[in-house]
């Protein structure tokens, strides 16, 4: 059965109350155009400022690291389909903490609560990052994926623009989950697909648009996606966990994180007691 493509919103001026109720509990993705209005990134970050105030930043690419201003430049002249480095990524708390200042309120207010937010919740331990990603015409996920320990996640481009493909689909099958994990699609290049040998991807009709930016785009736990840079972009994205996506996170780390069988219990039944806790104090005023 053929699933129909849906349609992604783009709102402006929606408050958090509003963005809850009409996209969060009901799991429908949505670019929200003016949440990150408040950051002075927006004001401030382009590609030159960074070449000039932390072109000699080193970022570690695999097993290469490179300094930022070479980097961007890297990226920004490689064509599609030329081998760029990738994924260039920087954890802004651990590596970059002069940024935060630059992305204040982190998380948006949307994207509250949050119980990453929370050192009790371990973030560290399981999937969290807030990250700066760095992209360009040369470099993309070729594959569809579902953001680790089924995340909520949150992308605001501060330059350039993206093309999101959305899949919107309950069966999993139709995306060739990779085993044993399941969070990553086995169709090597999801934006050209081999439709002979996953023939089950002709019932998924994807989902096309663009971020431009200033634009924060949120997509739901669970949801398969993937995205390309245009041209030369850098955005950042943070995660969230609260009541609705707490019981799948429980069951993820107990079916595929790397620690032993006896801690993944340990860790389930601790999580278990804090998210009912959790929602005690979500539900009081000052828990949003």
């Amino acid at each position: 059965m053929t699933v129909e493509a849906i349609s992604i919103d783009r709102r402006s001026g929606l408050d958090p109350d509003e963005f809850r109720r009409e996209y969060y509990q009901k799991g429908r993705p949505v670019v929200l155009t003016d949440a990150s209005r408040g950051w002075r990134a927006h004001g401030v970050i382009t590609p030159d400022w960074l070449r000039k105030t932390y072109g000699t930043k080193k970022i570690e690419v695999g097993a290469q690291e490179y300094e930022l201003a070479a980097l961007l430049d890297l990226l920004e002249a490689a064509e599609p389909g030329q081998p760029t480095p990738y994924p260039c990524t920087l954890d802004i708390p651990e590596l970059w903490p002069e940024l935060l200042s630059l992305v204040d309120p982190l998380p948006l207010p949307h994207a509250r609560p949050n119980r990453l937010t929370s050192p009790f919740f371990m973030g560290h331990k399981f999937g969290s990052r807030t990250e700066a990603f760095f992209g360009g015409r040369g470099g993309n996920f070729p594959y569809a994926h579902t953001d680790y320990y089924h995340l909520n996640a949150w992308i605001t481009m501060i330059f350039g623009r993206k093309e999101f493909w959305v899949f919107a689909t309950d069966r999993s099958e139709y995306m060739y989950p990779e085993p044993p994990d399941n969070w990553k699609s086995q169709v090597t290049n999801i934006f050209d697909p081999d439709y002979e040998k996953f023939p089950l991807l002709r019932n998924v009709k994807p989902t096309r648009f663009e971020l431009g930016p200033g634009e924060t785009l949120f997509i739901p736990a669970g949801t398969w996606h993937s995205a390309r840079s245009l041209n030369l972009t850098m955005s950042v994205a943070f995660d969230q966990l609260n009541a609705k996506n707490m019981p799948a996170f429980t069951r993820d780390i107990l079916s595929y994180s790397t620690l032993p069988l006896s801690r993944r219990i340990a860790y389930a039944a601790y999580f278990a007691v804090l998210g009912q806790v959790a929602s005690v104090l979500e539900r009081l005023p000052l828990g949003r």
